[in-house]
């Protein structure tokens, strides 16, 4: 049988545990910006409905599966790393956009064109990271990088409640994206010299 592998001791671990780390920051965030906190904020920012809400969300989905159709076809033109940060800069740009939007209409439409962007990063991050790395480096990179997704999402939503512990205002929605918004920078940065082999040719 094959044995397990020690992430510490896997080949290319500084760049699985530092695009794991920054992953956990992202997952962190997202935590923050939850499903939960939108139906809170539409309703006691504009007074809209529990139906409303419902349609709000339907079509947000749809606009994310939209997301990850488009994905791979805007990835064959600017790369699989620029897909998966600026689709997140215009998503999180959008949400700061929606914390201050003045009505429940303006409010309901960033947020479903948010979707559009919002889910165009699972799949090309998914396959970033699995192109990245050696072959033999590929359990250890996925491994870790749930991980980390895992362990910065559990605070995410503790953050919201305590933002909103003495009234609900905008503040979880910028607090969530600008750590996003950080995050997309951080990756850009520290990840843009390296190219999957296949994006080289």
């Amino acid at each position: 049988p094959r044995k397990g592998v020690n992430p510490a001791k896997a080949t290319a671990r500084k760049r699985i545990f530092g695009i794991s780390a920054l992953f956990g920051v992202d997952s962190f965030a997202g935590g923050v910006i939850h499903d939960t906190f939108l139906a809170v904020w539409l309703f006691t920012q504009f007074g809209v409905n529990e139906g409303t809400v419902g349609a709000v969300l339907v079509a947000t989905r749809v606009a994310s599966l939209v997301s990850v159709w488009l994905a791979p076809m805007v990835a064959a033109r600017v790369g699989l790393l620029n897909t998966l940060v600026f689709s997140q800069v215009g998503s999180n740009v959008l949400i700061i956009a929606f914390a201050f939007a003045p009505t429940a209409g303006v409010a309901i439409a960033l947020w479903v064109v948010h979707g559009l962007f919002n889910e165009m990063d699972v799949p090309t991050r998914q396959s970033y990271v699995m192109a990245i790395v050696p072959a033999d480096a590929r359990e250890v990179m996925a491994a870790t990088n749930n991980l980390g997704r895992s362990i910065g999402r559990v605070p995410g939503t503790s953050i919201t409640g305590l933002l909103w512990s003495s009234s609900v205002n905008a503040s979880p929605w910028i607090v969530g994206a600008t750590i996003k918004l950080l995050y997309d920078a951080g990756a850009y940065f520290s990840f843009r010299k390296v190219r999957p082999a296949e994006e080289r040719r």
